[in-house]
């Protein structure tokens, strides 16, 4: 939250909108108060059970990620999946999904608030290059993150799946 705060300050006077999500996971955290203060933000807090769907996604252009440290985020695929392109850090193994300029934007380090605003500001000068990144996002998601992918990537685990199932597939439902 301390570089969305940058962020949000460094685009104060600029064409840009910030709708944060999320609650903090700390009882020491102050950069709530600092985001709710901005002009250019909109705080809502939590989002309810129904996850990243339940999200206003409609009414935004992009989806800045600017964690310090994550593994691959689910939130990631999500808003790509949903055709929201990605500024995002680049930390742990979000590189092998947001491949800077061709599926997103990768910021590095993750804390270089003059690179997000950079990116921002170049996103909003030349918007009709955001098509593009949202179509191979959607392309490499849907090839490298299809339940039919995970499910060819899990046969390769002998002994994973018992054999009579691998050899009819396996079935998939909703609860």
């Amino acid at each position: 939250p301390d570089v969305l705060v940058g962020i949000a300050k460094a685009c104060q006077g600029l064409p840009v909108r910030f709708h944060v999500y999320g609650a903090p996971m700390h009882s020491t955290d102050n950069y709530t108060d600092q985001l709710k203060k901005l002009d250019n933000v909109t705080y809502y807090g939590a989002y309810g059970g129904y996850g990243f769907s339940s999200l206003p996604i409609e009414d935004c252009d992009i989806f800045l990620y600017t964690s310090q440290s994550d593994g691959l985020p689910i939130v990631l695929l999500e808003a790509m999946s949903a055709g929201l392109p990605v500024v995002a850090s680049g930390v742990g193994g979000v590189g092998e999904l947001v491949i800077n300029g061709q599926t997103g934007f990768l910021i590095e380090p993750f804390d270089d608030v003059g690179a997000y605003v950079n990116c921002l500001e170049g996103i909003y000068k030349n918007r009709p290059l955001l098509q593009n990144l949202v179509e191979n996002a959607y392309e490499l998601i849907s090839k490298r993150h299809s339940p039919e992918n995970f499910i060819e990537d899990i046969k390769r685990f002998p002994g994973y799946i018992p054999a009579g199932d691998a050899k009819e597939g396996v079935k998939t439902g909703q609860a």
